[in-house]
């Protein structure tokens, strides 16, 4: 079967939203690894740093 215009631009939508979908996931585990980690992390390279 061949594929029509509005075809291709559903498969196209489909996959920025997937994408998107995907991009909010990875955002959203960096806020809560850093909301989570920040603090002993800041002290690591605080004492790494200037000691």
């Amino acid at each position: 079967m061949k594929d029509t215009n509005a075809d291709i631009r559903r498969e196209h939508g489909q996959a920025l939203t997937e994408y998107a979908l995907i991009l909010g996931l990875v955002c959203a585990a960096a806020v809560l690894a850093f909301t989570e980690f920040g603090h002993s992390v800041l002290s690591l390279y605080t004492s790494v740093v200037f000691h």
